[in-house]
């Protein structure tokens, strides 16, 4: 048996030996930042999750020095491995931050477009309806009377009949317009909602990286 005084010395030396030797045991089961993002933070929450079952597994066991040893170890690990999935999760919604803003640019460069196209619409149709009105619609009898003849009747009901079909085709491209006009305006709302929530959970993962770091100064 280790005399009283020299415990408190080996205790210590234990501990600290365990914090160095935690260091390369994780580091050789590291993960490569380099991969693929989304699976690297699968590869990085399998790892932990197998810590963490070596955590259960070592805490029902005989409490040895060598299994508490390996214990810290693991626990050290799952709080490196938290680091680093905090790191790739904000790498990751940085990216999707990025491309919604683009997004939003885009969406609302359409709508500027489709506004434009609306009100000039309205302003020509507008004046149609308006020069339709002062003219009036000829009644069938009308054109009819007014005709030299028949052929003259005929080429004067089809003028008239061209120009109700331009007239509604002419709304229907309006309605259209303003279909599309409404439905990017819901887009790009949607769109503004999601970049507030990805800061948000941005912000999280950071206050979280930081809570993991500060663990693992106190766990080393």
């Amino acid at each position: 048996m280790l005399p009283r005084i020299l415990r408190p010395k080996l205790l210590v030396t234990l501990f600290i030996l365990s914090a160095v030797i935690s260091v390369p045991l994780f580091l050789t089961h590291s993960i490569s930042l380099a991969e693929d993002p989304a699976q690297t933070l699968d590869a990085l929450q399998q790892k932990r999750f197998e810590y963490e079952n070596k955590i259960r597994d070592l805490q029902g066991k005989e409490k040895t020095l060598k299994n508490e040893i390996s214990l810290m170890d693991n626990k050290i690990n799952v709080t490196l491995t938290k680091i680093q999935e905090a790191e790739v999760a904000i790498k990751l919604r940085g990216e999707e931050l990025a491309r919604l803003s683009g997004d939003i640019g885009m969406v609302a460069g359409k709508i500027d477009v489709l506004g434009q196209t609306l009100a000039e619409q309205k302003q020509v149709f507008s004046a149609r309806a308006a020069a339709s009105y002062k003219s009036g619609r000829p009644s069938y009898l009308a054109l009819f009377l007014g005709s030299s003849n028949f052929s003259s009747f005929i080429n004067r009901l089809k003028y008239l009949q061209v120009f109700e079909t331009n007239d509604n085709k002419f709304l229907r491209q309006m309605e259209d317009t303003r279909k599309v006009f409404q439905t990017q305006k819901i887009i790009l709302a949607d769109k503004k909602v999601q970049v507030e929530q990805i800061k948000a959970q941005i912000e999280a993962d950071k206050k979280s990286l930081e809570q993991y770091k500060s663990l693992l100064a106190k766990q080393r």
